[in-house]
């Protein structure tokens, strides 16, 4: 069965789509749904902020997806180790208050925090609760712990897969962009095209160019 998952997930596309496994097949007993959280901010040391990219309950409900949080709102990560955090209740004395409020408005009563790491560095979470208190079962996590190993292989090669997109993507545009400065192109026209252009292949809500005029 590992094996199995293991090449299912190498072959998702997305977030959504590994959790929706987890939901299927490695959810621990008592369990009603799983969620996948990814590190924000990824070129600093220290983990500030989460972001859940994958949300998939029982019912297929996605509603959690694109959540925020920092970590002064979920401060009890900080107590994960690399075997992860089992809280069979957040009611529990050794909850924090911040954590326990957090939990409690996302509908957790008891949450499994399963570190994924890659080349030794925290690039997400992934997380299976119940609305009710629960005992989950141990090998149910190993299992769970097993599966997330796997997840974060698959979202660094993703990671590297888009990187390596987006840099092929800069060298098409800079060689275009090298093309039309030699063009007949007006002044005028060549710069709306360059910021038409950036801003089209990647996104951006605006693009500028500005000169420095420098003082007579």
């Amino acid at each position: 069965m590992l094996y199995n998952i293991g090449s299912l997930i190498a072959q998702a596309q997305n977030a959504d789509d590994m959790v929706t496994l987890v939901v299927e097949h490695v959810l621990p007993r008592g369990a009603s749904r799983a969620a996948l959280m990814l590190v924000v901010n990824t070129e600093e040391e220290e983990v500030s902020q989460l972001e859940i990219v994958g949300f998939r309950d029982k019912q297929g409900d996605t509603r959690m997806r694109g959540m925020r949080l920092t970590l002064d709102e979920l401060p009890i990560v900080r107590r994960m180790n690399d075997e992860g955090l089992v809280i069979a209740n957040i009611d529990d004395p050794e909850v924090d208050l911040a954590s326990r409020q957090t939990l409690t408005h996302c509908d957790v009563g008891a949450i499994a925090f399963i570190p994924l790491r890659s080349g030794g560095r925290l690039v997400g979470i992934l997380t299976s609760s119940a609305i009710l208190p629960t005992q989950f079962d141990p090998a149910d996590i190993r299992l769970l712990r097993t599966v997330g190993s796997s997840i974060a292989v698959a979202l660094e090669k993703q990671r590297l897969l888009r990187q390596a997109e987006r840099r092929a993507l800069e060298m098409q545009t800079a060689s275009e962009i090298a093309r039309d400065t030699t063009s007949t192109l007006a002044l005028d026209q060549l710069l709306n095209r360059i910021v038409n252009l950036l801003q089209a292949r990647f996104n951006f809500a605006s693009a500028s160019v500005y000169f420095i005029v420098e003082p007579r």
